[in-house]
């Protein structure tokens, strides 16, 4: 499978050098923010790379067509945060919230979001790889055709989360709760599951875990409901 990385530069890197670089966290809110405070705020086109946004109030703001790489956003509210086109790679995003976070064509390799509260997050078309969302909540995110190879779910809560056409190569599962978790068009048997709890979760043939199909009784007319392809 190609990601869309892999095909189509994302815009940040068309014109990262017609970026305009912000050099500290204070010329950032002095410029953007509001009371010290970045919510809504449109921070387009910037080269914002390894600045300290942590414990910032971030709800609702755009980092679209940005750089981003090593960028620390530990404690920080990034409910409802827009982003796409975008690079990310070696943020920290440790104990944040991303509650309803859209993230779309974004680069965020090597990134750590552990201790996310992330219910409903969207990251689509991305590229992830060796991403660590140990002891995350995303119940009920969307992670759509994106690249999660060598990333680690350690004791994170996945319930409902739909991975559908996405790359699991090598992903730890340890400890999740991965009920009703829609794995369809993805190749589960390349990521590595242990001591997770897996019923109702959807999927094509035979399930890696413990040997059994699936704890779902009624999995092939919830595959034929949900699935109109």
């Amino acid at each position: 499978m190609k990601f869309v990385s892999e095909i189509i530069p994302v815009e940040a890197q068309q014109f990262k050098d017609e970026m305009r670089r912000v050099e500290s966290r204070e010329a950032l809110l002095e410029e953007f923010g509001k009371e010290g405070s970045l919510a809504s705020a449109e921070m387009r086109f910037l080269d914002l790379s390894g600045l300290d946004f942590s414990g910032l109030n971030l709800r609702h703001a755009n980092l679209s067509a940005s750089l981003l790489d090593g960028a620390v956003f530990d404690g920080s509210d990034l409910t409802h945060l827009f982003v796409q086109d975008s690079m990310f790679n070696g943020v920290s995003m440790r104990n944040t919230n991303m509650d309803h976070a859209f993230f779309q064509r974004v680069e965020m390799v090597d990134a750590v979001l552990t201790g996310v509260n992330g219910p409903e997050m969207s990251i689509h078309l991305s590229n992830l790889q060796r991403a660590d969302f140990s002891g995350s909540k995303l119940d009920q995110s969307h992670f759509l055709g994106t690249n999660l190879d060598g990333s680690i779910f350690s004791e994170a809560s996945l319930q409902g989360v739909c991975l559908k056409e996405s790359s699991i190569t090598g992903v730890k599962f340890h400890g999740c709760d991965m009920r009703g978790v829609d794995l369809r068009k993805v190749n589960l048997h390349q990521a590595i599951y242990e001591n997770c709890q897996t019923e109702g979760a959807i999927f094509y043939g035979k399930s890696p875990w413990a040997g059994e199909a699936s704890a779902e009784k009624n999995l092939r007319e919830k595959m034929l409901t949900f699935d109109g392809e």
